[in-house]
């Protein structure tokens, strides 16, 4: 039985959370071109996410509930988000399940939900300190 050999990615490529000074996501580009992964046809779709994942220390569970309105804040270290179920509107961009997203080091925005969203939220030592003024209903 051969096995294939499947080529490592440029991992100079990915994304540094400490460096950016924008949100970085998947609908930035089409990253499954760019990072060729063995994918099986009907059976299992993979998904690279380019960051650079050495920062995060803190993995949290977030669950938003349907018509939450988040007011714009900030976090004084990069957060990464991966939208596991729901949808989440950030800055004006929706987010769908499998969607992931970067926000830079003190980088204002807002979240909004009509259906509600649970996500995986990843923080450095910090674990969120956010600047939040308000967490309301739609």
């Amino acid at each position: 039985m051969s096995k294939e050999v499947i080529e490592q990615p440029d991992f100079s490529t990915f994304h540094d959370p400490e460096t950016i000074t924008t949100i970085v996501s998947s609908h930035d580009q089409g990253w499954d071109s760019v990072f060729g992964v063995q994918q099986f046809p009907n059976r299992m779709e993979r998904k690279v996410i380019p960051v650079n994942k050495g920062f995060y220390k803190q993995s949290v569970l977030v669950s938003v509930e349907p018509n939450t309105k988040v007011a714009k804040h900030s976090h004084h270290e990069p957060t990464f988000r991966l939208i596991l179920e729901g949808a989440a509107i950030i800055n004006g961009v929706e987010y769908k399940v499998g969607d992931w997203m970067v926000v830079p080091k003190d980088f204002p925005y807002d979240m909004e939900t009509i259906s509600g969203y649970r996500a995986l939220v990843e923080y450095g030592a910090k674990c969120g300190s956010p600047q939040i003024s308000a967490v309301t209903e739609l």
